[in-house]
């Protein structure tokens, strides 16, 4: 939800900017393509994390056990979701100008909760990686949050 906040208020504030430097935002090709590229990856780690839950859902409702891999794996592609949105973020962010540092622009707020979230022990991605390799690989997973 964060990346798609930043992502939108992003893209309202770069219809507007006009560099000194450069001229309009809109009009630069690496600034757009950067765009586009976030919005992809967005949408790639929501479609990710809908899916798992969306397996387990119907796991549930069919009266089915949630399994470990099934955990494991959604823990697998939340964590690299998290990192995948956060590198997205950064390429517009780094593309955005220093005016998005500003208090007053949400941008900023936005980029500093989302790298608040990404910090949050639920985030740790090598934990995560390293439990799901495990219990592909028919072993205890080591991560307890799983």
């Amino acid at each position: 939800g964060m990346a798609e906040g930043i992502l939108a208020e992003n893209l309202e504030y770069t219809k507007a900017r006009v560099s000194k430097s450069w001229g309009k935002a809109t009009e630069d090709p690496f600034t757009v393509s950067a765009l586009g590229r976030a919005a992809s990856e967005v949408d790639a780690c929501r479609t990710h994390l809908l899916r798992n839950i969306g397996d387990m859902f119907d796991t549930a409702c069919a009266g089915g056990e949630i399994t470990v891999e099934m955990r494991s794996r959604a823990r697998r592609d939340q964590v690299q979701g998290t990192a995948r949105a956060i590198a997205a973020l950064d390429d517009i962010f780094d593309r955005s100008g220093a005016g998005t540092i500003m208090l007053s622009n949400p941008i900023q707020r936005l980029w500093r909760d989302a790298y608040a979230g990404r910090h949050h022990t639920v985030n740790s991605i090598d934990r995560s990686l390293q439990s799901y390799g495990m219990t592909v690989m028919g072993f205890n997973p080591s991560d307890v949050m799983i």
